[in-house]
């Protein structure tokens, strides 16, 4: 039997705790989420890919597997291994008129059911104080993370919380609590189908609660009522899994080369080489730092080391605490957290190509319950050694309760000046998409308006097409018929596809940004839909100061200032550029150039 301390186990506190933190915590994000809604916020690239697969569930063509990203293997471009984001969205968007303003509050929502739960897992593990110490931990991890995070649907950042829920779901299939078993597939599935980085630590701790249940079950073997509990539980925990992982698996079995075997291969045999064990304990030490998590900003450098490594010993101090107490359920979430910061380290180890802070978010949330453990650890060891004051016993809840609301405060504070993501960008798309959209689905417009069937372009050398699947995503919206090149089939999905010369394709729409508008304008049969200069006459000044800059410096180093036409991205790869010259393309990009939406005949 291990140590059993009144402070840490209180299974039969009010749920009414749980309820209320969750309310607390869900403010930010229902303050994020209402500050979405206007002006009118249009989903570029990425988030117009998601709204297009939120779209599809439920249809002719559900989504089998995620979204696109840098994953591939036998010259394939690869997806993220599953689709069960799109679903989970699904509801809140078609409850919300299926608009791009209902997929952000299907992730605020989505958040909210993710506190909500792991504040459960901590009332059943530890009672009030735990539930109070993790509410906290979640609070500082939401407020570090900022409520673009917490309700942008970038797949990257719909994980950061349920992969918390799973982390303290395992916990408690380890501690024997055999009804968060499925919890565990829900949300390790989530995190792992939504965002390949964490597929591996997913596998390592999901492997490990299994294996849990079945040692566990061979040592009662003598007893057939606890086989049982334990068959019927990693049954239907297993039907689950099968139920959440078939569109994947459909999608594999039915393909030549099917999206899981790509992505595998892609690991295997990467195209640029891993980062390393000395950048990957950079970032490692970066997401650990706690005043980095405090203050949101997840720097490197020796002062982020230093702070993670006093975290990690004050850590390996509560959990010697613990061994000498056999503490046994603070033990197991110990070695949960050992097991994902080992693991989760030996993933960082393995991010080929640029180490982008969306691929670590989950350190955050590995962080917040560290330090949780770690104080729950320490108090809990002061307490039996009857060193805790007894007013502290009275007053502990209500000191922390305070530090809540001061932290959610300052959340919401930040909820209510949520910047909208990639402004410029957005501004342009707004500028033109209404009016050609308005256009188009007209009887009698250009192309046969709601009889047609549009094949959507972009000539775009300010982003990677970012306004074109904006465009994409706006015309599919009211109805038409809308589709792309075979080029673009994996991030348009095969039913949104017709090749330029397809008889069936009644007219060629096309996104012009910059120059190449004037070129456009004199095209035999070119109508143009609408046109929008989102810079003043001081900011195109400005840019024409900066181009003048760049070529310059283009010239000197034998570049073709040609590309700046092509792409201000590609632009800046460009060698022998001085680090003033990337300022001024970064600037360029952010001033933007204009737009304008032509249809023309196929």
């Amino acid at each position: 039997m291990g140590y059993v301390h009144p402070l840490v186990t209180r299974p039969n506190s009010s749920l009414t705790v749980v309820v209320g933190l969750t309310a607390l915590l869900s403010i930010p994000l229902a303050v994020a989420a209402g500050v979405a809604h206007s002006p009118r916020w249009y989903p570029l690239y990425d988030l117009a890919m998601t709204e297009m697969r939120v779209r599809d569930v439920g249809l002719a063509h559900p989504p089998l597997v995620g979204l696109p990203g840098r994953l591939g293997g036998f010259g394939l471009q690869g997806s993220h291994p599953g689709a069960l984001s799109f679903y989970a969205l699904a509801p809140t968007y078609r409850l919300l008129g299926s608009t791009a303003w209902g997929m952000e509050v299907g992730v605020a929502v989505l958040n909210a059911v993710a506190v909500g739960v792991a504040l459960v897992i901590a009332r059943r593990r530890g009672g009030l104080w735990a539930c109070l110490g993790v509410a906290a931990g979640l609070a500082v991890a939401m407020r570090a993370f900022g409520p673009e995070i917490m309700t942008h649907a970038w797949n990257p950042f719909m994980p950061v919380l349920w992969w918390v829920v799973f982390l303290l779901a395992v916990w408690s299939v380890l501690d024997d609590d055999l009804p968060w078993l499925p919890v565990a597939v829900f949300a390790g599935s989530f995190c792992a189908q939504t965002h390949i980085s964490y597929v591996v630590m997913v596998g390592v701790l999901g492997g490990l609660a299994v294996a849990s249940v079945v040692g566990r079950a061979w040592q009662e073997r003598g007893e057939p009522a606890q086989v049982r509990r334990a068959g019927v539980w990693l049954a239907g925990s297993a039907g689950l899994a099968l139920l959440l992982w078939a569109p994947a698996l459909v999608e594999e079995l039915r393909s030549g080369t099917g999206n899981l075997t790509v992505v595998v291969e892609g690991f295997r045999d990467p195209l640029t080489p891993p980062i390393g064990l000395r950048d990957g304990l950079e970032i490692w030490f970066s997401r650990l730092d706690p005043w980095g998590f405090v203050t949101g900003e997840a720097h490197g450098g020796p002062g982020a080391t230093l702070r993670a490594v006093a975290l990690l010993l004050a850590w390996a101090a509560s959990v010697v605490l613990a061994w000498r107490r056999r503490d046994e359920s603070l033990l197991r979430l110990d070695l949960v957290l050992a097991v994902s910061l080992v693991v989760g380290l030996l993933s960082l180890t393995r991010i080929s190509g640029v180490p982008w802070f969306y691929l670590h978010l989950w350190g955050w949330g590995t962080a917040a319950l560290l330090a949780v453990a770690t104080v729950w650890g320490l108090a809990v060891s002061v307490d039996a050694a009857g060193e805790l004051p007894e007013g502290w016993r009275r007053r502990g809840p209500a000191v922390l309760a305070v530090g809540l609301v001061l932290v959610v405060g300052s959340s919401t504070w930040s909820a209510a000046y949520r910047e909208e993501p990639v402004a410029s960008l957005t501004e342009g798309i707004r500028g033109v998409a209404p009016a050609a959209v308005e256009t188009l689905r007209r009887d009698g417009a250009p192309g046969g308006g709601p009889d047609g069937r549009y094949l959507v372009q972009w000539v775009d050398p300010v982003a990677i097409g970012d306004q074109g699947w904006s465009l994409l995503s706006e015309l599919e919206r009211v109805g038409l018929d809308a589709y792309v090149t075979p080029a673009f089939a994996t991030g348009a999905r095969d039913h949104r596809v017709l090749s330029p010369g397809d008889a069936a394709a009644t007219a060629t729409v096309t996104l012009v940004v910059g120059p190449p508008i004037e070129e456009f304008r004199h095209r035999q049969g070119a109508v143009e839909l609408s046109y929008f200069e989102p810079r003043t006459r001081a900011e195109q000044a400005r840019f024409a100061e900066l181009r003048e800059l760049v070529e310059a410096e283009m010239a000197a180093a034998g570049v073709d200032p040609g590309v700046l036409d092509v792409s201000l991205f590609l632009a800046g790869q460009q060698p022998g550029l001085s680090p003033e010259a990337g300022a001024a393309l970064a600037e360029m990009q952010q001033l933007g150039l204009p737009l304008a939406v032509f249809v023309e005949p196929t």
